[in-house]
C-alpha cells in the first residue's frame, strides 16, 4: 500500500468515526449496557478546556463520557461500570497517581489513556498505572522532523542535536530517520548542569546548517530559551522545533501538536474500543501542524516554503 492509500485510509477511518461512536450509543437498546469513560482535567481554562470542549462536541450524543476534575470526593463517586479513562495533562497525570491510594477498585482496574503528555513525562509513570493503559504523546514522531527539515532545507543535510540527559529515549528514532533522509546529526552533549548549555550550544553552532531542539526542559526552558534564540540568531542558523511558541518568540520552524487533534485522536481511541475492547499502543502525535517565523526567515535570508506546502508534504510522507 502506498503513502497516500494509508493517508487516505486513514482520513475514511476519522470520518467514520460518529458512525462508529453513534453505533456504540445503541448498544443499550440491543440489550448491552453503552460503555462509559470518565475523562480527567486538572485546569479548567487553557489548553486542557480546549481539548474537553472539542470532545464535547465530538462525542456528545454518542457515547457517555464524563469529564471530572481530579479530586477525592470526585473518585470516589465515580462508581462502576467504566470502559476506560482518559487523563489529560501531565499534572494530572501526576495527581493520578499519588491519589491510587485512596481510590476505589473500578479505578484501579480500568485502564488509562493519557492524554496531552509529552513522552518524557508519561513513560516514568506507565508503570503505576492499570493494565491496559496506554498513551496519546504530545510528541512527534522523529519521522515528521527529517521530513520537514528536508521539505524546508534541501540544501542544508547537517542537522545540530543537542544532548540532554533525557536523550536516550529519543536518539535512535531520530538518528534512523535522518539516514532515511540523508541527513547528517552534529550531536553535542550537555552535562547535567544546565551551565555546560552555553558552551554545547556555541560548539554545535559551529558545525551545523540548523539546530534541531528536541523535548528536553533541562535544554529549552523559560530560563534558557531566549538565549538560545539570540545564539543561533547571531551564528545565522535556523532553529526547528517542537513548540508552536518558540516559533513565536523566534525560532525558525516547527512542527508541533495542536489540542484540537489531541481531541480528535483521543475520539479516534475510543470509537476503536469498540471494535477491539482495549486502548490502541502508545503513540506520537498523529497530526503535525507547521509554523513559520517568516521575519526571522527573512533576516536569515531563507525562502521557506508556506506553511500549506510543508504540512503537504508532512502529510506525503504519513506512515
Amino acid at each position: 500500500m502506498s503513502n497516500s492509500e494509508r493517508l487516505i485510509s486513514r482520513r475514511e477511518w476519522i470520518k467514520g468515526i460518529p458512525l462508529i461512536l453513534a453505533g456504540m450509543s445503541h448498544q443499550a437498546y440491543a440489550g448491552v449496557p453503552s460503555p462509559r469513560w470518565v475523562v480527567w482535567f486538572s485546569e479548567s481554562t487553557g489548553v486542557q478546556q480546549t481539548v474537553i470542549n472539542e470532545l464535547r462536541q465530538r462525542l456528545s450524543g454518542s457515547v457517555h463520557v464524563e469529564f471530572r476534575s481530579l479530586q477525592p470526593t470526585q473518585i470516589t463517586s465515580v462508581g462502576d461500570g467504566l470502559a476506560g479513562q482518559v487523563v489529560l495533562g501531565t499534572r494530572t497525570l501526576r495527581e493520578w497517581v499519588a491519589l491510587k491510594p485512596s481510590m476505589p477498585a473500578p479505578l484501579l482496574n480500568t485502564p488509562v489513556m493519557s492524554a496531552l503528555v509529552p513522552r518524557a513525562a508519561e513513560t516514568p509513570l506507565a508503570a503505576e498505572l492499570p493494565v491496559g493503559s496506554s498513551a496519546i504523546w504530545l510528541d512527534q514522531p522523529p519521522e515528521r522532523f527529517t521530513a520537514l527539515i528536508a521539505a524546508a532545507f534541501p540544501r542544508r543535510n547537517r542537522v545540530g542535536v543537542l544532548l540532554g540527559p533525557a536523550h536516550g529515549a529519543w536518539l535512535p528514532g531520530l538518528e534512523a530517520a535522518a539516514r532515511a533522509d540523508a541527513l547528517s546529526l552534529v550531536l553535542s552533549p550537555v552535562l547535567s548542569d544546565a551551565r555546560s548549555l552555553f558552551p554545547a550550544l556555541t560548539a554545535v553552532l559551529s558545525e551545523s546548517d540548523l539546530l534541531l531542539a528536541q523535548p528536553d526542559g533541562l535544554l529549552f526552558n523559560n530560563d534558557t530559551l531566549q538565549n538560545v534564540l539570540i545564539a543561533t540568531y547571531r551564528q545565522r542558523v535556523p532553529m526547528v522545533t517542537f513548540s508552536e511558541p518558540h516559533v513565536r518568540a523566534g525560532a525558525t520552524l516547527g512542527v508541533f501538536t495542536s489540542p484540537t487533534d489531541v481531541a480528535a485522536q483521543v475520539a479516534e481511541a475510543i470509537a476503536g474500543w469498540s471494535a477491539a475492547r482495549r486502548w490502541p499502543g502508545r503513540a506520537f502525535a498523529a497530526i503535525g501542524r507547521v509554523a513559520v517565523n517568516t521575519q526571522v526567515a527573512r533576516s536569515l535570508g531563507i525562502d521557506l516554503p508556506s506553511v500549506e506546502a510543508l504540512e503537504a508534504a508532512l502529510q506525503r510522507r504519513q506512515p
